[in-house]
């Protein structure tokens, strides 16, 4: 079985990386239109329709699509390229679905970014290179959705806290109100710093994204005492390619969170034990239900494994590796 799974996994890796050349490649070399006065656009025949006009160091992002991506050698091909010093802010307005790496990085004089919370960002390239302390505001408590393999959900908010985890403590995040910085608390596994919510006093929430606790622990049940040692859990959002890899072994199991697990030595990362060491991780009460059984898939050295439950107890899941600081989704399936 974790012959077939590495295969699988080998397989996904292939296509996951080759399309993501391609459409780099594709989007490179967007056609856009100069309509004079700083104003440039993009149409296509998939309803894309963007326009983008600088006004007074602003540059305005409006129109329905998606803002293509560059790749690092090619961004000079971006229209405004030629007027990246003069940006002081970037405004993206409703409509505009996603932006694609790169798509506005390398604008050092960059101070402030405003959005939906809607838009999905590709990557923590978007925006990189703005300048320190760039304030970026997210409005709204609105989010989409787009399914992963028919099975996962990954929402723009899971998108924009990857982007700025991967830019954490260089610029500030201001969301709507306290219901959307917790959700990112819970997303970044409270690792994002200069985190706001701009409203004190707005209680809304979007009742299609219920905040869940999915706080857990892990400790050791039996195995070499030489790894009894710290062990740290973090609950976040994993990126696409994780989920992608999800999604293609779940098969009937249902999703409920993902985990980075880390087993520590004197400050020491140990991701392998000298024997397999037998674990226990606490169910997170939100998906505590009578007679449903729990597993976990396992990311990790090259290959990924289906960890099944080794205990009889509905309140925790026992399972034993060699390969213990990686990621896992906890999946589950309930008794027919």
């Amino acid at each position: 079985m974790k012959k077939l799974l590495l295969t699988v996994f080998t397989i996904l890796l292939v296509l996951t990386c080759v399309p993501a050349f391609k459409a780099n490649a594709a989007e490179d070399n967007a056609s856009w239109t100069y309509d004079g006065g700083m104003t440039w656009s993009l149409k296509r025949d998939d309803g894309t329709d963007i326009t983008v006009k600088l006004i007074d160091h602003v540059l305005h992002v409006q129109g329905y699509g998606a803002v293509p991506s560059y790749s690092p050698d090619l961004l000079g091909a971006r229209p405004w390229n030629i007027v990246n010093s003069t940006v002081y802010e970037v405004l993206v307005y409703d409509g505009i679905t996603s932006i694609g790496s790169r798509a506005f990085s390398d604008m050092n004089y960059l101070e402030k970014v405003t959005m939906p919370a809607t838009v999905f960002l590709a990557d923590g390239t978007v925006f990189a290179g703005a300048k320190p302390e760039c304030r970026f505001n997210f409005l709204g408590t609105n989010m989409a959705t787009e399914m992963i393999g028919d099975k996962i959900p990954y929402t723009s908010l899971d998108s924009i806290v990857h982007f700025a985890l991967a830019n954490n403590g260089w610029y500030s995040y201001v969301f709507s109100n306290h219901y959307m910085k917790r959700m990112v608390d819970l997303k970044s596994g409270n690792k994002l710093v200069n985190v706001i919510a701009t409203d004190d006093y707005d209680n809304t929430v979007n009742v299609n994204y219920p905040y869940i606790d999915t706080t857990t622990k892990v400790k050791k049940v039996s195995g070499d005492l030489h790894y009894l040692t710290a062990i740290s859990t973090q609950n976040n959002i994993q990126g696409k390619n994780a989920l992608e890899i999800f999604a293609l072994v779940i098969g009937d199991n249902q999703y409920a969170c993902a985990y980075n697990v880390s087993l520590n030595l004197n400050d020491k990362v140990i991701k392998k034990t000298d024997t397999p060491v037998t674990y226990s991780m606490e169910i997170p009460n939100a998906y505590k239900f009578p007679g449903r059984q729990f597993s976990l898939i396992q990311i990790g050295a090259g290959t990924v494994n289906i960890l099944p439950d080794e205990d009889l107890d509905e309140n925790t899941i026992t399972f034993t590796t060699d390969y213990p600081s990686t990621v896992y989704a906890l999946v589950y399936r309930d008794a027919q």
